[in-house]
């Protein structure tokens, strides 16, 4: 596998919530920093995109890697050089241009607010 993938998933319309899976290979086994921006182009305030990120967790194919929140936008993997999937939810109920929103009539998906960077993989092809 090459390249970052992102899979959003509708996953409670009534709660307003998405599901982002996001998996990539790793480098190597050094740690890896996962962050969320706190600002989009076109909107000059600093932003709280990571108040929405719930239920973070990481794995590869031998189970659970470590992940520490090392501030309120950032988490730090701990990967073992095979493929790592990241799962979180989001709560998506800010109908604006800068944010996600949910419900049963509509989706906004605003990528800037939902996919968190991985700090290894700036340069990757995001598929």
């Amino acid at each position: 596998m090459s390249g970052l993938h992102y899979q959003i998933t509708l996953a409670d319309l009534a709660g307003h919530y998405l599901q982002v899976r996001l998996t990539f290979t790793p480098i190597d086994n050094q740690p890896v920093q996962l962050s969320m921006p706190a600002w989009i182009p076109g909107s000059y305030m600093v932003r709280d995109f990571a108040r929405n990120l719930l239920n973070i967790t990481a794995h590869d194919e031998n189970g659970p890697l470590s992940l520490v929140q090392l501030d309120k936008q950032s988490w730090q993997l701990q990967p073992r050089q095979a493929p790592v999937t990241v799962e979180y939810q989001l709560y998506a109920f800010d109908l604006s241009v800068r944010a996600n929103y949910l419900s049963a009539d509509i989706a906004v998906i605003n990528p800037a607010a939902s996919c968190l960077s991985v700090s290894s993989h700036l340069e990757t092809p995001v598929l």
